[in-house]
C-alpha cells in the first residue's frame, strides 16, 4: 500500500488551513475583493510555471489533443473562488475549528452523493456512518 496517497491529502488539509488563515488576515486589510484577484493571479502564475515546466519536460505528453470546450469547463474556477474566499468569511464569523468541522463533514456527505450518483460507485455502510457521525460532530460544535 502506498501511504503516499493517505499522507498527500492530510497534508493538503494543514495547506488549506494555512491558505484560507492567511487569507482571513490579508482579506480585512486589502479588501476581500483585492484579495481574490492576488489569490488568483498568483494562483496563475503558478499553474502556468508548472504548465510550461511540464511541456519542457514532458515534451507536449501532458496536454491532451482533444481541442473541444463545453460552457462547463469555467466551474471548477468560479467554485474554487467560492472556496477560496468563503472560507476566509466563514472563519472570520464562526472560527476555524466550527468552519473546518462543518466544511470536512459536508465534503464527506457530497463526496458520497458524488461517488454514488456520478462516479456509479457503491457507498459502504462504514463510509455513511463515518459521515453521519461527522455530521453530528459539526452539529455538536455549533452547539
Amino acid at each position: 500500500m502506498n501511504y503516499f496517497y493517505f499522507i498527500f491529502p492530510a497534508v493538503i488539509g494543514g495547506i488549506i488551513v494555512l491558505q484560507t488563515g492567511l487569507n482571513r488576515q490579508i482579506g480585512p486589510r486589502l479588501g476581500w475583493p483585492f484579495t481574490g484577484m492576488m489569490n488568483n493571479f498568483f494562483g496563475l502564475c503558478l499553474a502556468t510555471c508548472l504548465f510550461l515546466i511540464f511541456m519542457y519536460f514532458f515534451n507536449d505528453r501532458a496536454i491532451e489533443k482533444d481541442t473541444s470546450f463545453h460552457w462547463w469547463y469555467i466551474l471548477p474556477g468560479c467554485l474554487g473562488m467560492f472556496f477560496v474566499m468563503g472560507i476566509p468569511f466563514s472563519i472570520s464569523k464562526i472560527g476555524a475549528g466550527q468552519t473546518f468541522v462543518i466544511l470536512v463533514s459536508s465534503q464527506m456527505f457530497f463526496g458520497m452523493i458524488w461517488d454514488r450518483f456520478v462516479q456509479g460507485l457503491e457507498v459502504p455502510w462504514q463510509k455513511i456512518i463515518g459521515a453521519v457521525l461527522a455530521i453530528i460532530g459539526a452539529i455538536i460544535t455549533i452547539l
